[in-house]
Parts: structure tokens; C-alpha cells; sequence
């Protein structure tokens, strides 16, 4: 089998250690990894993912492999601190660890690299650009967008154009930074359909009503910048009795002790129901979200990063079987599912319940299919990429 390396950052569920991620990124390079295994290719995922204590002086968190889902993964060396200047410090030492494992391992002609950009890894980008050492970037958005700062996102731009091909999230990402005109694909999300499990986590009703209640879902991050679970939960105050939204979700400590009380305010005031159901994953978060009808991605539609992403809870809702509310920006409704989601243009709370109301419940339905379909063409694209690069 072809040797490749997997570079990103990626958590290990079975480790007690506190070394976690967005949970979105895990999905997405579980997905990447099962495609490429179907290619031929021995995947070993290095994963920067960091043990981050800050309680302890000075304490090192030694790295090791394991096997996550039939996949071997390196985890490296850190050093965690309460104090900051010691972090940093820290941050050097594993750099020159970490940079001395790449030169030794990766750099042969038999070995491939795949990247999943990360402003954390821009210095890695430009380690394999100084020793020529082609690679293929998988670039979801620029991040530098969604934190605003016009001087790093020249900076992430011009690292980014260095890689020898691309997976792109959408055709508008690939005319931002591939102006080479190297090879790429395309793929919107994880095109991994999952079984109908036939389960249902909620009662059918609410308070003794005997209607049927329609179950929204948002899952994502609670990020004040992106603003899509705020908007959510605020569509409630326009939805009548047999709607529930249910929030699903990650963020800081402050932003999910914000997200509870405004659920709470909202709840209180509202004929609808909305509720903070946790962070889930694997199987129980599977077994949820097809509990529901509906999958609301409603970002906000003049945040820079919209111009060029792609919402990976989108590829999530379909791949489960729901219908999918979304705001109508040209990324989404210009892609391959975009013909699937039901819109709305505002980013007001009264048009996102609009968008749900106009949802039929009763019209048959079928995403599931078409996510096949563009699994089995991403493969194929795939395969001819990692050829050409």
C-alpha cells in the first residue's frame, strides 16, 4: 500500500488526556481517511493536538501512537503551564521535536502528505515549501476571516498557495487561492451516509398534545462571530406549540453559560420550545439528530468566511436523513446540494421560522441517495488528483 501521512489536528477519544478539537474537523478526517483507504493508501495521521493543562507549574505531556479506528496516529510531545511565557517556551520546544520528526519521516519520495489547514500549521506548510517536499492542502475556510484581521489573512493566503494540490470545501475557495491552476477536488463536507438507526430519543409529544411535534436541530459552534446557534434559538419566539429546537453544541466556558441563559429566556417566553442538549458524539449523536426533522444551518450571511466555506453540518443533516434550513448564500446554494435546502434570505429571527414553516414534512424525501452519489464521485476525483500532484 502507498504510504501516506495525514497532518491535522486530532483528538483521541480514548485517551483521558485533555487533547481535544472540533469535533466537525474529527468527522471530516475520519471521512477523508476511509476514502483514501479505499484507495490503496496506509494512512498514519500526525495530529498537533495538544495536552492543554493549566493548573500545574510546568508539567510534559509525553506524546505516543495508538490506533484510532483501524488508523495509526502519532500524538507529540507539550508542555502545559498555568504560566504563559512558559507555554510559549513549550510551544518552541515541541516545534523543534515535532520538525525533526517530519524531516526524518516524511520527506522520502515513497511517502505523500496531506495537510488540514490550521493557522497552527502554517510553519509546516512552509517547512515542506524549503524542502520541496510536495503536499496537498485540505483547506476548509480562512480563518483569518472569521477572526478579522486583515494582516494574517495576507499571511494565510500566501502560505496556502504554496501546496502542490487542494481539497476545497467549494469552487469559490479554489478561485481565492489556487491561482496556479493546480489540481484539486471538491468536496462540500463528509458524503458518509449513515443508516436509518429507526430510533426516536423524544416522545411525540409535548405537555399531552397529541400533534406530532417537528424537532429542529442545530449543531455547531456557539462562536458569537459565526452567530449561527444564537439565531437559532431565537427563531423559537416565532414557532407555534409543536416545534422544539434543540441546540447541540461547543464553545467556551462563557459563551455556553451565555447560550444557556438566553435558551432559558427564550424558552420561558416563547408557545415553541428550545432546549441545550449537550455536545454529543459517535453513536449518541447520530441516534439524536435522526430523532429529528430538521437541521437549521443558519450562519451569518455577512461574515467574510461565508464568501468561501462550506457548513459542514449541512453534509451532516442530509447524510442523517433530514431536511436542511439554510441561509441563501451563493457557497451553499451554488453546490452540489444546494438544490436540496430550503432558504431564507435575512438573517432575522422571524425569516429563519419562515424557512421552517415551509418545510412539508408530509412530501416524501430522500438525501440520502444523492450523498451517495457524491461520495462515489468524490473517490473517483480523488484518485485521479493524488495521481496527478
Amino acid at each position: 500500500m502507498k504510504k501516506l501521512y495525514y497532518i491535522g489536528y486530532y483528538s483521541d477519544p480514548k485517551s483521558e488526556r485533555n487533547r481535544k478539537t472540533a469535533p466537525a474537523a474529527d468527522t471530516k478526517m475520519d471521512y477523508i481517511v476511509s476514502t483514501l483507504n479505499k484507495l490503496g493508501y496506509a494512512v498514519e495521521v500526525l495530529s498537533f493536538c495538544i495536552d492543554d493543562d493549566r493548573k500545574s507549574v510546568l508539567k510534559k505531556k509525553p506524546g505516543y501512537k495508538t490506533t484510532i479506528k483501524g488508523t495509526r496516529v502519532t500524538y507529540f510531545t507539550n508542555y502545559a503551564s498555568k504560566f504563559r511565557c512558559i507555554r510559549v517556551l513549550g510551544r518552541f520546544i515541541s516545534w523543534l521535536k515535532i520538525k525533526r520528526y517530519l524531516c526524518k519521516n516524511c520527506m522520502g519520495e515513497d511517502s505523500q502528505i496531506l495537510i488540514y489547514h490550521s493557522l497552527g500549521l502554517l510553519k509546516v506548510l512552509n517547512l515542506f515549501e524549503k524542502k520541496k517536499k510536495k503536499f496537498v492542502l485540505e483547506m476548509e475556510e480562512i480563518y483569518a476571516d472569521v477572526i478579522g484581521k486583515k494582516s494574517l489573512r495576507d499571511k494565510e493566503i500566501s502560505v496556502a498557495r504554496k501546496a502542490s494540490a487542494y481539497i476545497f470545501p467549494t469552487k469559490l475557495l479554489d478561485a481565492e487561492i489556487n491561482v496556479e491552476h493546480r489540481p484539486f477536488v471538491i468536496v462540500h463536507g463528509t458524503y458518509q451516509v449513515e443508516k436509518d438507526r429507526r430510533c426516536n430519543v423524544f416522545k411525540d409529544n409535548i405537555q399531552g398534545m397529541t400533534d406530532k411535534v417537528v424537532h429542529c436541530v442545530y449543531a455547531g459552534t456557539f462562536d458569537p462571530r459565526k452567530g449561527g446557534a444564537l439565531a437559532a434559538v431565537s427563531a423559537t419566539a416565532f414557532l407555534p406549540s409543536q416545534y422544539w429546537i434543540h441546540v447541540l453544541g461547543f464553545g467556551s466556558d462563557e459563551e455556553i453559560r451565555n447560550m444557556k441563559k438566553h435558551i432559558l429566556e427564550i424558552d420561558e417566553k416563547s408557545k415553541a420550545h428550545v432546549s441545550y442538549d449537550g455536545l454529543l458524539s459517535g453513536e449518541e449523536y447520530i441516534r439524536f439528530i435522526q430523532s429529528c426533522d430538521i437541521g437549521l444551518s443558519t450562519q451569518n450571511p455577512d461574515a467574510a468566511f461565508n464568501a468561501t466555506s462550506f457548513p459542514s453540518k449541512i453534509l451532516s443533516y442530509l447524510s442523517n436523513g433530514l431536511r436542511v434550513v439554510s441561509i441563501r448564500i451563493p457557497a451553499i446554494e451554488g453546490s452540489d446540494v444546494g438544490d436540496k435546502l430550503f432558504y431564507y434570505d435575512e438573517q432575522t429571527p422571524k425569516q429563519i421560522a419562515d424557512a421552517i414553516l415551509s418545510v412539508d414534512m408530509a412530501q416524501a424525501y430522500d438525501s440520502r441517495s444523492d450523498i451517495v452519489d457524491l461520495s462515489n464521485k468524490f473517490q473517483n476525483e480523488l484518485m485521479l488528483m493524488m495521481k496527478d500532484y
